[in-house]
């Protein structure tokens, strides 16, 4: 995951620096050129990403999920004394 994330680069290098996205939906504008969004729902660089013609165009944050609530350690029992055996 090295390297920055720029307006410009294509979907590849995204791919690369990014991981495995959440979803890849690729489409047409209305002027025929190829459209694709990358979204990554997770990781440091989660986001929705927006391409025309191979090179992007667009950055959107996604909402991240709230962390998981922390438990509360439990402090490890004391042993227990024998009974005196008479």
């Amino acid at each position: 995951m090295g390297g920055g994330v720029a307006l410009g680069i294509s979907e590849c290098d995204l791919v690369s620096r990014a991981g495995q996205p959440t979803s890849v939906q690729i489409g047409s504008a209305p002027n025929g050129d190829r459209t694709a969004v990358l979204t990554f729902q997770s990781g440091p660089r989660a986001g929705i990403y927006r391409f025309l013609r191979g090179s992007l165009t667009e950055m959107d944050s996604v909402a991240q999920p709230p962390p998981p609530p922390q438990v509360a350690k439990k402090k490890p029992a004391k042993p227990r004394k024998k009974a005196a055996q008479n």
